[in-house]
């Protein structure tokens, strides 16, 4: 397969997933009170923004502050994603929760941890075209040279759009003649779903 488009011109062209980058707000400064508004925000019970998680990692680093907290289950989450991470082809992790136990904010952190060495997203509409959707994830892990290729970390909320998405992966690799390397990984999806119990 020759050399994709560079990272970051791909990750303009998606319209359908949220990118997480690897350097996600280094050197970028904020106004002291969008900082504060975020913060508080996330406190009151808005559900966290990837901001959060970088002020929370900027005060670690500068002494000011403790880590984001991590969830009951993180550590399990963060193991299940290491050793899918291995196998080539589309992997499905799944985790279910209460509403309003952290949840969301479990599965966003898990995505913010492994931005540097996977490429993160999150699919902003699951009711959206699957093929399309299917599309731009498999265009953000051949973006750059072959070499470069990552195991795309995917979020995805909504039971229905988790089979119909692995098959339309499936079937746009097979189309472009995409060979996934055994050291390139392939594609894990974290599903999250808010419920009463496990279904």
């Amino acid at each position: 397969m020759a050399n994709g488009p560079p990272l970051s011109t791909v990750t303009r062209s998606l319209s359908l997933l949220d990118v997480l980058h690897a350097n996600q707000f280094e050197g970028k400064s904020f106004d002291p009170e969008i900082l504060e508004e975020t913060e508080e925000n996330f406190y009151r019970g808005a559900p966290p923004e990837w901001l959060n998680f970088h002020i929370s990692e900027q005060a670690e680093l500068d002494g000011t502050g403790s880590p984001f907290i991590k969830r009951d289950g993180y550590d399990k989450l963060e193991r299940q994603i290491h050793k899918l991470r291995k196998h080539p082809g589309i992997s499905i992790v799944k985790l279910f929760h209460q509403p309003g136990c952290g949840g969301t904010t479990l599965a966003m952190k898990v995505l913010w941890d492994f931005r540097k060495t996977l490429r993160s997203a999150v699919l902003t509409d699951s009711t959206s075209d699957i093929t399309k959707v299917a599309e731009e994830v498999v265009h953000l892990f051949t973006a750059g040279s072959q070499g470069d290729q990552k195991t795309v970390l995917l979020l995805v909320n909504g039971v229905r759009v988790l089979e119909d998405l692995q098959v339309s992966i499936m079937r746009t690799i097979a189309n472009q003649k995409i060979v996934t390397l055994y050291a390139c990984g392939g594609f894990t999806q974290l599903y999250w779903r808010r419920c009463r119990s496990k279904e």
